[in-house]
């Protein structure tokens, strides 16, 4: 039978807490060294009173544009480049009055609900 000397024990826990250290300090240092984080830009929209928060390379590509109930957001490049009206649609917000319910909305715009 080997016997372990008492202090053997006490060496393997502090080797084992020095690698952890050594560990944690390079993800720490790694970590700090990558790319800064992108600012964002604040878009309020003052007619139906809400806001969203797009990196700054979003918005630099992006044209915002609102009719009487929608915002689009539009590819600047698509956009520029065709002639047709809703070429480049990224997405699209649509506002509706409270007081008209889904289905209604869904009967005006004649879309199907299954």
């Amino acid at each position: 039978m080997i016997k372990m000397h008492p202090d053997s024990k006490c060496v393997r826990m502090s080797l084992l807490l020095l690698i952890m250290i050594v560990f944690i300090s390079i993800t720490v240092f790694l970590s700090s060294c990558s790319k800064p984080a992108d600012k964002s830009v604040l878009y309020y929209n003052e007619t139906y009173g809400f806001s969203l928060e797009f990196s700054n390379q979003f918005s630099e590509n992006v044209d915002i544009k609102e009719d009487s109930q929608s915002v689009y957001f539009m590819d600047k490049e698509i956009k520029n480049r065709s002639s047709e009206l809703f070429a480049g649609i990224l997405g699209k917000i649509e506002v509706y009055d409270k007081k008209i319910t889904p289905v209604q909305i869904c009967k005006k715009e004649k879309i199907l609900i299954i």
